[in-house]
């Protein structure tokens, strides 16, 4: 039983970045977040992903090494 899914497809990802610790004030789990936002978070450091449509704040234990292999796939499927 699917719940939520969130898509995001490579080749239409404009930014990565490197997010700030999420805490109590966004909770856990899918979240509807400001600005049209969506948020995959478990709390800590997240990375912030933005396509056309969307971004995507992600939880990632070492966000820095997630964000920066996304880039580098992201070159590498260009």
């Amino acid at each position: 039983m699917e719940i939520s899914r969130v898509s995001i497809v490579w080749v239409e990802i404009l930014s990565v970045e490197e997010g700030l610790e999420t805490g109590f004030a966004e909770g856990a789990g899918y979240r509807v977040l400001a600005d049209g936002k969506a948020g995959l978070l478990v709390g800590g450091p997240f990375i912030e992903v933005r396509d056309a449509r969307k971004t995507c704040l992600l939880s990632a234990h070492d966000s820095g090494a997630v964000a920066e292999e996304i880039r580098r796939r992201l070159v590498t499927a260009s």
